[in-house]
């Protein structure tokens, strides 16, 4: 009887475990992989920046990259027009919007 009672412990025990280890693995998978790939992606985006290229703020901004810095843009809005944005202002999303309409109409960004 002690060694069926015993049994049953260490299966419960085994139970709860493995009922842990798999919530972690699931918030590890549906949780924390997308958001790391999504701060891969935008952080690709934004090195990959340079002069001349068309984008758009979070703001809804839309500029010509005139100069980079590792942390700043300035962008040129208007012929005399230039404005300083921290470079995660700019968003992929719509620059990328940008660039596929672009693309659509014919208009190169040079």
């Amino acid at each position: 009887m002690l060694f069926l009672a015993a049994t049953n412990t260490t299966a419960q025990l085994l139970f709860n475990l493995l009922f842990f280890g798999g919530v972690i693995l699931i918030v590890f998978l549906f949780m924390i992989l997308p958001q790391r790939r999504k701060q891969r992606e935008l952080k690709d985006f934004h090195s990959s920046l340079k002069e001349g290229t068309m984008v758009v703020t979070i703001g809804g901004l839309h500029g010509k990259i005139h100069a980079l810095t590792d942390e700043t843009v300035i962008l040129i809005a208007d012929k005399h027009t230039k404005l300083m944005f921290d470079k995660y202002a700019i968003s992929p999303e719509a620059t990328r919007r940008l660039h596929k309409r672009l693309e659509k109409e014919g208009i190169t960004q040079e």
